[in-house]
């Protein structure tokens, strides 16, 4: 009956020797080689998808197949050419747009944390 109690203060302990082991920060492999060769990652911070453009590729993609997927009968042949049509069809027609928009978002966003900074030096 106090198998549990063992099992427990073993998992308590194992998680004791291997957690100082866990790196602190993930390390990324890219990161380092980008880095060797004078480059510089920035990442996207974590729910901030409107910094991203692929949010809205997928976004209209998605649109273009649901309205089109009604239409057929929704075989694997079907199902694989409509998606095809939408990402040709986004990528074509907004691909662009979208990029340029996704820009002007990101220097507003900086053009804000550096007012918002300078007041908070000041």
């Amino acid at each position: 009956m106090t198998e549990w109690l063992t099992t427990i203060a073993m998992k308590d302990q194992i998680w004791g020797l291997v957690k100082n082991k866990i790196p602190k920060e993930k390390v990324y492999h890219l990161d380092e080689y980008d880095e060797q060769h004078g480059h510089c990652v920035l990442r996207l911070p974590p729910y901030h998808c409107h910094f991203n453009t692929i949010e809205m590729v997928w976004s209209e993609t998605k649109r273009h197949y649901d309205a089109n997927i009604k239409k057929t009968s929704s075989t694997a042949t079907e199902v694989l050419n409509i998606w095809t049509q939408a990402i040709e069809r986004v990528i074509v027609s907004h691909g662009k747009s979208y990029v340029q928009h996704t820009e002007r978002v990101i220097l507003s966003a900086w053009e804000t944390e550096n007012c918002l900074t300078l007041k908070l030096m000041s």
